[in-house]
C-alpha cells in the first residue's frame, strides 16, 4: 500500500490549516540551502573592495623618484663621500657582504 499525503499529519497537503512561515526565515532557509552562496558573494566583494581600497590608499602615501631624487649637487657629492668613508671602514673591518650593506647604510644614515 503507498503513503498518501493524508498520512503524513505535517504534509500542507494533508492538513486542512496551512502554516504560512514568515518571510524572513523563507529568506534564511534559502540561504543555509544554498550553502550561504549568497553570503560568501557578498564576504569576498567585500574583502576585494578593502584589499583594493588599502593597495590604492597605500601607493599615495609612497614618494614618487622624482620627488625622492630632488637633491642638489653639493649634497649628492657629499653623500657620496660618505658612502666611500663608510665603505672603506667596512673593508677594513673585514665584513661579509650582508654586514657591509648593514654597516654602510648605518654609517651613512649617522649625522
Amino acid at each position: 500500500m503507498r503513503p498518501t499525503f493524508v498520512d503524513f499529519p505535517e504534509s500542507r497537503f494533508g492538513s486542512s490549516a496551512v502554516h504560512e512561515e514568515p518571510a524572513s526565515q523563507i529568506i534564511a532557509r534559502r540561504l543555509a540551502f544554498k550553502g550561504g552562496r549568497i553570503v560568501s558573494r557578498f564576504v569576498t566583494a567585500l574583502s576585494t573592495a578593502v584589499i583594493a581600497t588599502a593597495l590604492v590608499g597605500g601607493a599615495a602615501f609612497v614618494p614618487t623618484p622624482a620627488e625622492a631624487a630632488k637633491m642638489s649637487a653639493a649634497e649628492k657629492a657629499a653623500l657620496k663621500e660618505k658612502t666611500a668613508d663608510c665603505n672603506k671602514q667596512a673593508k677594513e673591518q673585514k665584513l661579509g657582504f650582508l654586514k657591509r650593506h648593514k654597516f654602510v647604510k648605518e654609517c651613512v644614515a649617522k649625522p
